[in-house]
């Protein structure tokens, strides 16, 4: 036995309200929020004219708690609900200047990921989790890497040019792999 509906759409707002104001989000909301608005309101106006939840959710292609999400907003505050409310995410941990720093450190020396946990995490009280340190290292250009002598004289395309890595002349970081792992032999 199917459930009867028991939430309803608020009608305070007609056809030709929701037609005019999809043509004024498109004139005045960035693509991406327009695309978001248009959707709940095409949503909001199949309710309207009677069409069920479930029906509605499967045009539109949502999630039942996005639909009466969407609905609830609706019957609160009206058209105002349709721009969808962007938070832009949590703030980065770590500033510009931070991580500039930690890259500077691992220039200085080849470190793991570990070890750039580590650093972190004692010189900016800061947390993250290994793969989160992968992420930030490759926002920062560094790759994680088997260390290789660069040698001073060799041509910038030399990568290119060796498929295979050159094994370590017997420094200290035989063997280890991290970021900043480009030694230049002395």
């Amino acid at each position: 036995m199917v459930r009867p509906i028991t939430k309803t759409v608020s009608n305070d707002v007609t056809n030709d309200e929701i037609d005019v104001a999809m043509k004024k989000l498109r004139s005045e909301v960035d693509e991406k929020a327009e695309l978001r608005a248009i959707e709940r309101l095409l949503f909001i106006k199949m309710r309207l004219q009677g069409v069920e939840m479930s029906k509605a959710m499967a045009i539109m292609g949502i999630t039942k708690p996005t639909a009466y999400q969407w609905q609830n907003e609706w019957n609160a505050t009206g058209i105002d609900s349709i721009i969808p409310d962007y938070a832009g995410g949590a703030p980065r941990r770590l500033t510009e200047e931070q991580l500039q720093e930690v890259k500077d450190a691992i220039a200085e020396r080849c470190m793991t990921t570990e070890e750039v946990q580590i650093l972190i995490e004692e010189r900016y009280g800061v947390r993250y989790s290994k793969k989160q340190i992968a992420v930030r290292m490759r926002d920062l250009g560094l790759r994680f890497a088997k260390p290789y002598d660069k040698d001073y004289r060799s041509s910038d395309d030399a990568e290119d040019v060796l498929k295979k890595p050159r094994r370590d002349n017997g420094t200290s970081d035989l063997g280890r792999t991290g970021y900043g792992c480009h030694r230049i032999p002395g």
